[in-house]
């Protein structure tokens, strides 16, 4: 809460300063930890013209040579919603380098308690972290509750992952945030790693249909064992 109230003061103090708006609607962040990208739905570095969707195409320091990075949010897959697809290439002299990355959107409308389901799939030539969070009181990029996380080291090269968690909406504002970020680390030489990572919120009719299913296996496997 400290850390919220303290940013607030700041972002209050830089006022017309600030390059974007703390409650931007759809945005991606990139950093290789010394080098930082940010960019927001329709503004400035944004390649991609349609609403609901933000691209960022370009270097990310010296290491991270050429990433295309695109986030689709809600206003274009649904409420609750989002994707991040990208695909890196590093050029590392020596040791590793880790480049991260973060897809947000503020605005969501509150729903208590929530699931929430995420998917990845690609291949890579290090090391992906990747994972969820959210903000009940939504901020963009904070991390406020953890949803899920999960991570692969090659080999192999090729990768799928998932998760499932819960994320409690309802906080200090009627909207929430959510976050979905990504971690890459190369070793030296060139290397490559593309991925995409699917992270909503179901239908209720969906998580339903969820439950039938789980019921039904569970039934098999108790008419297999008698």
């Amino acid at each position: 809460m400290k850390r919220k109230l303290l940013a607030a003061a700041v972002a209050f103090g830089l006022g017309a300063v600030a390059a974007a708006p703390v409650y931007a609607a759809l945005g991606l962040q990139l950093s290789d930890g010394s080098n930082t990208v940010t960019v927001y739905d329709g503004g400035a570095g944004d390649t991609n013209p349609l609403a609901g969707v933000v691209t960022f195409s370009g270097n990310v320091g010296t290491d991270w040579i050429a990433n295309v990075t695109t986030g689709l949010g809600s206003g274009l897959l649904g409420p609750g919603h989002m994707d991040l697809n990208s695909v890196n290439v590093s050029s590392v002299l020596a040791g590793t380098s880790t480049l991260s990355m973060m897809l947000t959107e503020t605005g969501l409308a509150d729903h208590g308690v929530v699931t929430v389901l995420g998917n990845i799939g690609g291949t890579t030539d290090g090391s992906v972290a990747y994972g969820a969070f959210g903000d009940s009181w939504g901020w963009d990029f904070w991390d406020e509750q953890t949803i899920g996380s999960g991570s692969h080291t090659a080999p192999p090269v090729a990768f799928t992952g998932s998760f499932s968690g819960l994320l409690d909406t309802d906080g200090g504002e009627e909207t929430y945030s959510m976050t979905v970020w990504a971690e890459i680390t190369h070793g030296a030489g060139i290397k490559n790693t593309s991925f995409n990572f699917d992270v909503q919120v179901p239908e209720p009719s969906v998580l339903a249909l969820l439950g039938l299913g789980m019921l039904g296996v569970g039934f098999a496997r108790r008419r297999r064992t008698s």
